[in-house]
């Protein structure tokens, strides 16, 4: 017989530990990388949006918690980007600062990143009138990243 298994009768036989553990090494590993592949949870483009009014036509919420949305902005006129974070009925609105201040200036591109837990949902609003150049939110897995 091999070093990975002893046979104890035609037909059974046992595998080596390491061998055991091994695969379930890989198996982890295969696990991790899946969870890191980003979730769409938004794709816009080209879009035009009023001023305060709601980006999506339902709230985003997390596949896992917690987790992170990543977002990627870009409009054609300068604004204040907000989300509305809501949990157990209560809604909070949040500006997304950058740098230079709350505005966002026109045509930039802009990156955030927001922590996201079980029972939270999450909308997008721009304080004025325009086009959403591209508007981007994926999830990543906190947990493992």
């Amino acid at each position: 017989m091999g070093a990975d298994y002893t046979e104890f009768s035609p037909g059974h036989f046992a595998l080596d530990v390491d061998v055991v553990t091994g695969l379930i090494n890989l198996i982890n590993t295969i696990t991790k990388i899946t969870q890191l592949t980003p979730i769409e949870k938004a794709n816009i483009h080209n879009t035009a949006v009023l001023g305060s009014t709601n980006f999506l036509v339902a709230d985003l919420t997390p596949t896992n918690s917690p987790t992170t949305f990543e977002i990627m902005v870009a409009m054609s006129t300068s604004g204040n980007l907000t989300a509305i974070i809501t949990k157990a009925a209560n809604a909070q609105t949040v500006t997304f600062n950058v740098t230079s201040g709350a505005a966002l200036v026109a045509g930039g591109l802009y990156t955030f990143s927001m922590l996201v837990h079980a029972g939270d949902s999450v909308n997008f609003q721009y304080s004025v009138a325009g086009t959403i150049q591209v508007f981007r939110v994926q999830e990543i897995d906190a947990s493992v990243a």
